[in-house]
């Protein structure tokens, strides 16, 4: 059973998390950031977290947890180190495109 599969691809299923901002000079993550990670290897009752500083006043972290059911949580914050507010808004979604191989079969089945 495949459970995700890389953006980009045929049939692609990914989960994402990131962050925006209204204001666009604000300097946000993203898909080819490089995080530095202040952990091990991810396991059950062992956090990672990953940091990037966007060299404007903002840190921003995420922490990636697993439990011993296999279920992940990803936890974002954003320091603002700087003089001034900025109004940064963290958001995640799952994605799917297409439709699954058996898609035909499945409709059948429950039509």
């Amino acid at each position: 059973m495949v459970l995700l599969s890389p953006s980009g691809g045929p049939e692609a299923h990914f989960a994402e998390a990131g962050f925006t901002s209204a204001d666009p000079n604000v300097k946000l993550p993203g898909y080819d950031t490089v995080w530095q990670s202040a952990g091990d290897t991810l396991a059950a009752d062992h956090p990672v977290t990953l940091t990037w500083d966007n060299g404007a006043g903002l840190v921003f972290k995420r922490t990636f947890s697993v439990d011993e059911n296999y279920l992940f949580t990803v936890a974002q914050s954003v320091e603002n180190k700087g003089a001034a507010p900025v109004s940064v808004v963290p958001y995640s979604r799952v994605v799917e495109f297409g439709l699954p191989k058996d898609y035909a079969a499945l409709a059948i089945r429950e039509g």
